[in-house]
């Protein structure tokens, strides 16, 4: 199991900066509840406020305003968006609203076997073939040539009309997708993770119990998953408004 690691030095200061805004805010605008066992939208934003309805998974919400206040639910954090939905406004948790096409409900049981075995990869490129429309032929950044098959590294990248960045590096015998996502934070991204494995029975399994990367502020900056530390899945802020998420296969 190979990974391609990009090293980020930065002063205290410098990195103070690149994170002080995460995690993110909603934009107003139009989002999807990528929650698939629906949100809670409350009367006001409190946990104990009164719940006014349960809205299911793929309700479009107008988020008007989003912050009031942090939380954490477990371990997720992201602050409360008042939205409207279909004319009744209240507030909900903002990780699980998403402006990304949602997954699709299941994936075939030959396809998740597979996976189990070899890697989830196939289940991020599945939904990037389904949901994602090309904006651009893709790049090639970097190619070590014509040299020993084991050595072969080579690294491209895709953007996609949907405003996200695919860049896909091979390895000899393995293989990894990342998706990259301006305007998003890895909480975010984890709940489109947890969208994306429940398509498979197995993979809701796999992504309990995480490991957590913190920054000297004790800020959660990438989850890992902490069966291959960061093979099936590695989720990374990028920047300050940019997230990742990376997955992998191989033997």
């Amino acid at each position: 199991m190979k990974h391609l690691f990009v090293l980020l030095l930065c002063s205290g200061f410098a990195c103070q900066q690149l994170f002080a805004q995460f995690p993110l805010k909603h934009r107003p605008g139009t989002y999807q509840v990528i929650a698939r066992s629906g949100l809670n939208m409350r009367a006001a934003p409190e946990l104990g406020a009164r719940l006014l309805k349960k809205l299911p998974y793929g309700a479009k919400v107008e988020v008007q305003e989003s912050g009031f206040q942090m939380i954490t639910v477990g371990w997720m954090q992201g602050y409360w968006a008042k939205v409207n939905h279909q004319n009744q406004t209240g507030y909900v948790f903002g990780p699980y609203l998403s402006r990304l096409p949602l997954p699709a409900d299941e994936l075939e049981s030959s396809l998740c076997a597979d996976m189990q075995e070899f890697g989830f990869e196939p289940i991020l490129t599945y939904y990037i073939n389904q949901h994602l429309d090309s904006a651009e032929v893709r790049r090639t950044l970097y190619d070590t040539g014509p040299l020993a098959e084991e050595s072969h590294l080579i690294v491209e990248s895709q953007w996609y009309k949907q405003n996200v960045q695919v860049v896909t590096t091979v390895y000899y015998e393995s293989s990894s997708t990342a998706l990259r996502v301006p305007g998003t934070d890895i909480f975010q991204l984890y709940a489109l993770l947890e969208t994306l494995m429940k398509a498979c029975e197995q993979g809701s399994r796999l992504i309990q119990n995480p490991i957590f990367i913190r920054d000297t502020d004790q800020r959660i900056i990438e989850i890992r998953d902490a069966g291959t530390d960061g093979f099936i899945f590695r989720i990374r802020q990028i920047d300050a408004a940019t997230a990742e998420l990376e997955m992998s296969s191989g033997v």
